[in-house]
């Protein structure tokens, strides 16, 4: 099922907070709620830590390459090809301690990646900067946005002149190993009272 571009606002917005309580990516940082503690700091990629596993070997986990059909709204089918990639030398890393039945936040960590996207068809033949994390609800996830003008593939979209010039969010999940995800193109409002544009968007 294709997320809806307020799904993705809201979960870009909680990247930005991922504790719920102050701690921001890439500050060492400390929160609390109720018996929960969180504590955020930056290691290094092939850093030991508390999770038990390097940043590189869970994107490594995951890398691909991945190639699976792709369904746009309109039915068309694509065949994608996926692979991450480390982007830089640190990733951000939350530790959250605390009682069970305070129903604690799991620690995570927030890995800037380099998403691989390419469509058979041309549409799409990026190269996106995104972070992968285990903090979702869906599992290990990664999501990444850029706006349609950038996109290095044929793929075009436009909004009126009530809106601002389109977006692309990707967001993708691997259940059992498996990529999944979703496109969604879409346009902010330009002015009070005009609702966002939910121009395009597709499933793999």
């Amino acid at each position: 099922m294709r997320r809806t571009p307020a799904l993705l606002a809201a979960i870009a917005l909680s990247a930005c907070n991922p504790t719920g309580h102050g701690t921001q990516i890439g500050v060492e940082d400390t929160g609390t709620s109720g018996s929960c503690r969180s504590h955020g700091r930056d290691i290094g990629m092939d850093e030991e830590n508390e999770l038990g596993f390097t940043p590189r070997e869970l994107v490594e986990s995951v890398g691909g390459p991945h190639q699976t059909p792709i369904t746009w709204d309109g039915g068309t089918v694509s065949t994608l090809t996926l692979s991450l990639h480390v982007r830089g030398e640190n990733a951000d890393l939350t530790v959250v301690t605390g009682d069970e039945a305070d129903h604690c936040r799991d620690s995570h960590v927030w890995i800037p990646i380099t998403a691989k996207f390419s469509t058979a068809d041309g549409l799409f033949s990026e190269s996106l900067d995104g972070k992968l994390s285990n903090w979702y609800t869906e599992g290990l996830s990664w999501i990444a946005s850029v706006e349609v003008a950038a996109l290095q593939g044929t793929y075009t979209a436009s909004s009126g002149p009530q809106h601002e010039p389109p977006d692309v969010q990707f967001f993708g999940s691997f259940p059992d190993g498996i990529a999944t995800g979703s496109v969604a193109i879409y346009a902010n409002s330009a002015a009070d009272g005009v609702p966002m544009a939910d121009l395009d968007g597709a499933d793999w």
